[in-house]
């Protein structure tokens, strides 16, 4: 490969379970990384969703957000960002072509993946790995790879904690638990983390 696309995501949802709750908020961005360690930005998002209606809403998952169930509810239909979504990343991959494929990478990807895995089918399109590359490329642990001989000095590994630690600040501050800024740190984690020309 010449260079290999990057879909950084983090996902806010309404509670844990993929299959039972939903997602509340979808931000993240598109780039190009090359192997002289070069990287572009080529796109970003962030989307307020809905959760469908069938999905379980948990005050305490909304708590974190600071956001209630009443708006939630109001946000635009998970439908019509899956649509959104789909159009932005089909600008980037051909999606009947099997080697031209997103990464998705995020801090603890296996729960941003599962959920957006899950956001894919109840839009009853099964053809979400059709589009990104498996498996996902998860931040948290190459952290923790970097980072072990530190992590007893740590009071948990949240991201906020992991960027302290790295010393990556995204200037303008910002706020955590809102997708739009943790998009910003965990790409400017990976980027730190895997050595790019940034």
């Amino acid at each position: 490969m010449n260079l290999v696309k990057l879909f950084f995501c983090d996902v806010e949802t309404t509670g844990l379970d993929p299959a039972r709750n939903g997602i509340t908020q979808i931000a993240g961005e598109i780039g190009y990384l090359r192997p002289d360690g070069s990287y572009d930005t080529k796109t970003a998002f962030n989307f307020n969703c809905a959760p469908f209606g069938q999905d379980m809403v948990e005050k305490s998952a909304l708590d974190i957000q600071k956001k209630t169930a009443e708006e939630v509810s109001a946000y635009p239909l998970p439908g019509e960002i899956f649509k959104k979504l789909k159009t932005i990343i089909e600008k980037h991959v051909e999606k009947y072509e099997p080697t031209d494929k997103l990464f998705f990478v995020a801090y603890n990807s296996p729960f941003d993946n599962s959920f957006m895995r899950e956001f894919w089918r109840k839009n009853g399109d099964k053809y979400f790995g059709g589009l990104f590359w498996t498996p996902d490329l998860c931040v948290m642990r190459l952290a923790a790879e970097k980072l072990k001989f530190n992590r007893d000095t740590f009071p948990n590994f949240k991201l906020q904690t992991v960027a302290a630690a790295l010393d990556v600040k995204i200037e303008g501050g910002g706020e955590f638990h809102d997708a739009s800024y943790d998009i910003a740190l965990t790409r400017d984690i990976y980027l730190k983390l895997i050595g790019t020309n940034q």
